[in-house]
């Protein structure tokens, strides 16, 4: 499963004497891959020794479990401006962290089957 995160984010403005001086601009595209897998549960084979009815192999899987998450940086456009805001930039990487942590947990959700 891969899925983005995109995250656009303006600096504050900040005005000097009568100009209104842009503080800069910060776009960026996240990719995540997400790779889940599920044990193999129970396996029964129905074949049938004299009848013309076909084998039967009935597979059953565990609730798929995260096994491997990749996340990389797929788009970066900033002002210089920008970027010399140490702080801002850890602003954004927990801000793109958390958005990550939550589609995870929402995906998580849907693939939790109950038992029965």
């Amino acid at each position: 499963m891969t899925f983005a995160t995109v995250g656009t984010f303006t600096a504050a403005k900040r005005f000097l004497f009568l100009f209104n001086l842009n503080a800069g601009f910060y776009v960026r595209k996240d990719i995540t891959e997400a790779t889940y897998g599920s044990q193999l549960s129970d396996l029964k084979i129905d074949a049938p020794l004299f009848s013309f009815a076909p084998a039967r192999a009935t597979l059953t899987f565990e609730a798929p479990d995260l096994i491997a998450v990749n996340r990389y940086i797929d788009l970066l456009v900033a002002s210089s401006k920008f970027l010399q805001d140490e702080k801002a930039q850890k602003t954004i990487d927990t801000y793109m962290r958390e958005d990550v942590e939550t589609q995870l947990k929402n995906i998580h959700a849907r693939l939790s089957i109950p038992n029965g």
